[in-house]
């Protein structure tokens, strides 16, 4: 998994013309490059798509502008190729055993798209990383949904997803940033869906590609260190797999196999010993040349150059699916028989489309146009709604007028007896777009009630009546939300009967729980009850469930629009669900906050921008280290933040201090000053720590010192240790440099 990519200073690389291209630093524009060339040297060639994820708040250009996908390439393929002083030795004649990137084209996708096609809510700026799907009890798409994503027609050639932000779920309230994930080499997990999948995913068993943030602290290095992933490296630190890869010239430091001191950097690189960092080392970059010949060639696009190949073969022709269009028409719904199946016949019409998978689907709504939600899993999205679906390949470009019929089993509509007034959206779908969508079309759907009379089928069954809400209901002076349902139970004698009741926001996102006291296996707020009936037919009138609010665990102060469904379960099968209506629960009073402090609410986010160190010569305790910092916070106007700054040696040993303040509790050394931001956003450019050398507990001699700093708030740290600043000081017998 990727990280806040790079430390260290930057490393400057050659480009035409004079300019050069900063392999660390996000900035500065000017020196973003207009085309990324691969090295004609390279033996391996790999055409690259970048699929641009962007939302209503951000245009693509802001998620990845193109010079800046140009210059993340180009700085990769400077990366991935050896030193310039033994790449001299290669040549049309002797091609060298490197990789090499060339931008093969650029989609643009918008959120709200790809929240449609993958059924769970994308946010740019809220991508959850690796397994996480909750972030503070909301369901979001994550790197590995939105690498599921497929271009369509090419499904082979390797992918690239920037979105704007990446963050990694830490509990109910900490959320880290990423810059990026990927694969270590390539996962055999298959795609899991419904019996009809709408996610669009690739031709092969590996996700191709990885997700790279753009936001404002990534690195012009992003690329290259989630393809470093993609072709098999680990990072520099993790000891046992890089040994058992064979790959021992990553250097020696405090670590034992890496020199970054921290193991919060998270970064492949490595400093040979000398203060020059560097990034891949020749042992790595022979590794991801392996893995990209042997293995990757077999799932991707890899062109592999002959000696003497003039220059690469071009690529087959793809038709782009911008060039395609379609149109989709709801012809009728067969008027339902009660309870029976929902039966639709379509008609759509695509133009410019190969051998290349489409979709048609088909949604269904309640009387209010809000998506009904599944209670069993047989014909749902991953969001929960209820879809059916059907995938096609045109045989040609022309445009083919097309009828299918799409039809829902019985009983998947999930709904109580009585009659309903429903509604169906139909949409066409092509290369992770929407090309077309059908005018809704309205329909009735009728449940009978279940017949009390004996039959001689004894399959178990029951239904569920509808249910009735009392938002807030106070027993012994405590909240809770109340609900009176009728349960029909056939044919279940003696059987134990599970029944579930859970809660979910009125736009189909479920709640989350905190403290397990009221929890689902999959950490979602659940209410159970055990059911043992007494009779071959159970009728139980007025039965009241409750759950306190606070169990709902609702932040104080808003109010929830949410729905309650019900759900009878006998032997792990679902015999029957429902659904409440939609009601409102107030949380109370939140603490006051002026109005203009409410209105201009931010996230709270500290940065350690910079941090530079300058030796004050003096005697009489002038002398010391003055330590210099480019802080960013932005949310804590009126609060206020520590900037602390200690002392270890080259080892991670704390160095000890003489006399307060300058002594920690546990005498290390250190110092620290307060800063108290007047604004929501603000800058400190030139923040200053100063620490007197006379305040040094060393022996006479030379000592390798680094300066750690960390931002902090109420005795809370609020951002991850800066990279540590190296100083070289030699002691004499007054301990004065």
């Amino acid at each position: 998994m990727g990280a806040l990519l790079l430390l260290g200073a930057p490393v400057a690389l050659a480009q035409g013309g004079g300019a050069t291209v900063d392999t660390q630093s996000f900035h500065p524009k000017e020196r973003w490059v207009s085309q990324a060339v691969p090295d004609p040297r390279a033996e391996l060639l790999i055409k690259v798509n970048v699929v641009r994820i962007y939302s209503a708040a951000r245009a693509p250009d802001a998620i990845a502008p193109p010079r800046w996908i140009s210059t993340q390439l180009e700085v990769a393929n400077r990366l991935f190729r050896l030193p310039e002083d033994q790449m001299r030795s290669y040549g049309p004649s002797r091609l060298a055993p490197v990789i090499q990137m060339q931008l093969n084209r650029i989609i643009d996708v918008p959120e709200d798209t790809a929240t449609r096609l993958l059924g769970i809510k994308v946010d740019t700026e809220n991508v959850l990383a690796g397994d996480a799907r909750s972030l503070n009890g909301e369901t979001l798409a994550n790197t590995w949904d939105l690498r599921s994503l497929k271009v369509t027609g090419e499904t082979h050639i390797m992918t690239i997803y920037c979105v704007w932000d990446a963050k990694a779920s830490s509990g109910p309230t900490s959320v880290f940033s990423f810059g990026g994930e990927s694969n270590v080499g390539f996962t055999e997990k298959m795609t899991q869906g419904s019996k009809e999948v709408l996610t669009v995913v690739t031709g092969v068993r590996a996700r191709m590609g990885v997700v790279v943030t753009r936001q404002e602290t990534a690195w012009m290095n992003a690329f290259a260190h989630e393809l470093g992933h993609y072709f098999g490296l680990h990072h520099a630190w993790e000891r046992s797999p890089n040994q058992k890869m064979g790959i021992s010239d990553l250097g020696s430091g405090p670590q034992g196999q890496v020199d970054d001191r921290k193991e919060f950097a998270n970064v492949m690189d490595y400093d040979n010993g000398d203060g020059v960092r560097q990034y891949f080392t020749r042992q790595q970059l022979q590794k991801m040349y392996e893995f990209a010949r042997d293995r990757a060639s077999t799932q991707i696009q890899v062109e592999r150059r002959r000696p003497g190949q003039a220059k690469p073969a071009p690529a087959p022709a793809t038709p782009s699916p911008a060039q395609s269009a379609g149109k989709v028409e709801v012809l009728r719904v067969e008027s339902p028989a009660p309870g029976g199946p929902v039966t639709l016949r379509v008609k759509y019409e695509i133009k410019g489309m190969l051998s290349q998978q489409g979709l048609v689907v088909a949604w269904f709504n309640d009387a209010q146009g809000q998506k009904l939600m599944d209670a069993d899993g047989t014909y749902r999205t991953t969001a929960g709604h209820i879809a059916v679906g059907h995938v096609f390949k045109p045989k040609n470009r022309a445009a083919a007028e097309t009828s299918r019929v799409l039809e829902l089993p019985p009983g998947q509509l999930h709904l109580g007896p009585g009659k309903h007034n429903l509604s169906v959206d139909v949409s066409l779908i092509e290369a992770g777009r929407e090309v077309a969508q059908a005018q809704r079309v309205s329909f009735e759907y009728s449940v009978p009630l279940p017949q009390a009379k004996e039959t001689r089928d004894e399959t178990p069954r029951a239904w569920i009546k509808k249910a009735v809400v009392t938002p807030k209901e106070i027993v012994s002076q405590t909240p809770y939300v109340s609900i009176s349902t009728e349960l029909i139970l056939d044919h279940l004698k003696g059987a134990e009967v599970v029944l579930e009741l859970r809660f979910a926001f009125s736009n189909g996102r479920a709640l989350k729980d905190f403290d397990q006291a009221f929890a689902s296996s999959d950490g979602l707020v659940m209410f159970s009850s055990k059911i043992v009936p007494l009779y071959p037919r159970t009728q139980m009138k007025n039965l009241r469930l409750r759950i306190p609010h606070s169990q709902l665990h609702l932040a104080k102060g808003i109010r929830a629009s949410l729905i309650a469904s019900l759900t009878l379960k006998h032997r792990g099968q679902t015999l029957a669900s429902d659904l409440t209506p939609e009601f409102v629960l107030d949380t109370g009073a939140a603490a006051k906050t002026p109005l203009r402090a409410a209105a201009n609410r931010i996230a709270p986010k500290a940065a350690i921008e910079q941090v530079a160190l300058k030796v004050r010569t003096g005697g009489d305790g002038q002398g010391g280290v003055i330590v210099g910092g480019r802080l960013r916070v932005a949310g804590y106007r009126g609060k206020k933040l520590q900037w602390l700054v200690y002392v270890t040696d080259y080892q991670n040993r704390p160095v000890q201090g003489v006399d307060a303040p300058f002594r920690s509790k546990d005498g290390q050394l250190g110092s620290a000053i307060t800063l108290s931001p007047r604004y929501d956003s603000a800058l400190f450019p030139e923040a200053k720590v100063f620490i007197p050398f006379g305040q040094l507990r060393l022996p006479p001699g030379r000592h390798r010192l680094l300066f750690h700093s960390v931002l902090a708030s109420g005795g809370r740290r609020v951002t991850l240790p800066s990279p540590p600043a190296e100083l070289n000081l030699q002691l004499g017998a007054g301990k004065t440099p």
